[in-house]
């Protein structure tokens, strides 16, 4: 079973923005991004697939709003 935010995206196809990551449950720690505080990720899909996940991550807390969002999306 997948795991992490990435992994939710993949398992449920939607969209996942987490502006702390340090009070998300869903999220992984990664030794080498250390240095993350926010994530945004957004499943790429082809037809009714799933092909893979534009995952964006920053050092800054509250680094991304809905526009991001939406425009990840895009």
């Amino acid at each position: 079973m997948p795991e992490g935010i990435v992994g939710w995206v993949v398992q449920t196809g939607e969209p996942f923005l987490a502006n702390n990551v340090s009070r998300e449950p869903k999220y992984r720690f990664v030794a080498e991004l250390a240095d993350t505080r926010s994530e945004l990720a957004v499943p790429i899909k082809i037809g009714d697939g799933i092909l893979g996940v534009l995952d964006i991550e920053s050092a800054k807390l509250n680094a991304f709003d809905e526009m991001d969002l939406f425009t990840a999306q895009t």
